[in-house]
């Protein structure tokens, strides 16, 4: 069976999403499994509703480009709801709306340093010019962990 006679029997259209009510992956996307020939063609088992979606609606997918939720439910398939963007773009919308679900900074359980202590071990480097390894002795973690505080875009980027 094609996939658009596969796709449209696993959709429940909403007053705003269309929701995808067929399988869904652990991280909670609806999925659309791959059979025989296609399957062996494309080298992948499944294929996320939303971007067979997208493409059903507006074509290809650039090999760039992801395929993002404006309304952030997972299992919408609105091809209203979605957009193009890149990785990047799909990680700034995340952290945007708050749904990356990643800790880090001081949420870490392994976290040795504060946004305090980053601030001032940045202070000490550009004012005063004290390295990594004087900061790690300074501030008692690993020189690794000091550098990494100190450098640009390395770590601790909520910090500023």
């Amino acid at each position: 069976m094609h996939l658009v006679q596969r796709f449209w029997p696993r959709v429940k259209k909403t007053e705003t999403c269309w929701l995808w009510i067929g399988t869904c992956n652990m991280r909670r996307y609806g999925v659309l499994q791959l059979h025989g020939r296609m399957k062996r063609e494309m080298e992948r088992c499944e294929i996320k509703a939303h971007r067979l979606s997208w493409e059903l609606h507006h074509g290809p997918i650039p090999s760039n480009m992801q395929v993002l939720h404006k309304c952030d439910v997972r299992n919408c398939v609105n091809p209203d709801h979605l957009f193009l963007g890149t990785q990047r773009e799909n990680i700034h919308d995340m952290d945007t709306k708050g749904r990356r679900g990643v800790a880090f900074g001081t949420d870490l359980p392994q976290a040795k340093l504060t946004n305090a202590i980053v601030l001032e071990m940045r202070r000490l480097h550009r004012e005063e010019g004290i390295g990594a390894s004087a900061l790690a002795r300074q501030f008692s973690v690993a020189q690794g962990t000091a550098w990494k505080a100190i450098t640009p875009g390395w770590s601790w980027t909520h910090v500023e």
